[in-house]
């Protein structure tokens, strides 16, 4: 399992955390290529440095402002 940024990630999943979040990334077969915890506010500048994948969170009213950084970053790539 590999600890850094990898274009063969297809999915993220992210664990919302107070203060972190938990990231783990799957590739095309559902390995984990990624695991890893960041602060709130790493998530949106290592995001910005992705290719575009499939990410998956919770849903609720607070997790709502997150998922509106993260779907900006796409909108913004085309």
């Amino acid at each position: 399992m590999s600890q850094t940024l990898n274009a063969a990630i297809a999915v993220i999943g992210i664990d919302i955390g107070k203060n972190s979040f938990h990231i783990v990334g799957h590739d095309e077969r559902g390995a984990i290529v990624l695991r890893q915890k960041w602060s709130r506010g790493q998530v949106e500048a290592r995001f910005a440095n992705m290719p575009p994948c499939l990410i998956g969170m919770e849903a609720s009213s607070v997790r709502i402002i997150s998922a509106g950084s993260l779907r900006r970053l796409a909108t913004m790539r085309g």
